[in-house]
């Protein structure tokens, strides 16, 4: 792991992430770089600014080598509670299809017996967590570590009295997360209904577009939606209405015309 390129900010952290017997995290806008695919982190680490294609390269292999650690026999597999806001499971981080495999990723590790995934559902409101993600590593007889990210990849805390405020924040959001199978089955749900549908339908441009070519809207069939996209930019971000909501929708749009 010594040898792994981890960003200069998680180096401190990163020990402690294997020696843990326990790990608590929580995410407001991305799915846990633990339980990250290949093709999710790449689009993760892309984002990066001067960042060549090789050094994402390194920086995906170092963060799939770290996902070792949940499977492992020797020492053992710590338990892993990943909280998740709900907005993760709709951020088109990558094309649909990475968001597909991804969510169904997630399905498959909560079902590990070290592993529980829990969602924190929009009903939550404006929630502490969204101030930013974090992990907290029990390591057993030693105390508690903390890294907390930012714009900076993140800052490693050691001092109680911010380990146990951390803590605290998160079994708060806790005590607001679904439980684990109602959250497996919502991940599932949204990868089937938002993701996979989107990534197999066909497009057409919507009767609503306007005619100067500035309005360039897009509508798709999938399943139980109907998706809304900008044919200028058909990897962007996506609305998504149910049947009846764009029934309504479309006939407020003709009523507003006649």
């Amino acid at each position: 792991m010594r040898d792994l390129p981890f960003p200069a900010s998680f180096r401190p952290f990163a020990a402690y992430e294997t020696e843990a017997t326990a790990l608590y995290v929580f995410e407001h806008s991305l799915v846990p770089g633990l339980l990250q695919t290949s093709e999710y982190a790449r689009a993760v680490m892309a984002t990066r600014l001067n960042t060549a294609e090789d050094e994402i390269d390194n920086l995906v292999t170092a963060r799939l080598a770290r996902q070792a650690v949940l499977t492992r026999d020797d020492p053992p597999a710590p338990l892993l509670w990943a909280l998740i806001d709900e907005g993760v499971l709709y951020r088109p981080v990558a094309p649909a299809e990475v968001m597909y495999n991804q969510l169904m990723y997630l399905v498959e590790m909560s079902r590990l017996p070290n592993v529980t995934i829990q969602v924190l559902p929009y009903s939550a409101g404006g929630h502490t967590g969204l101030l930013g993600a974090f992990t907290i590593a029990d390591l057993g007889s030693s105390p508690s570590i903390v890294n907390v990210e930012d714009i900076t990849y993140g800052r490693v805390f050691e001092d109680t009295a911010t380990v146990s405020r951390v803590t605290l924040h998160y079994k708060s959001l806790q005590s607001e997360a679904l439980p684990k199978g109602a959250s497996r089955e919502l991940i599932a749900r949204v990868a089937e209904e938002r993701w996979k549908g989107t990534a197999q339908q066909t497009w057409r441009t919507s009767s609503y577009s306007g005619n100067s070519g500035g309005q360039c809207v897009e509508v798709g069939n999938a399943a139980h939606l109907i998706a809304v996209r900008d044919s200028k930019d058909p990897d962007g971000a996506r609305l998504a209405f149910g049947r009846e909501a764009w029934e309504a929708f479309a006939a407020s749009l003709k009523a507003d015309t006649n």
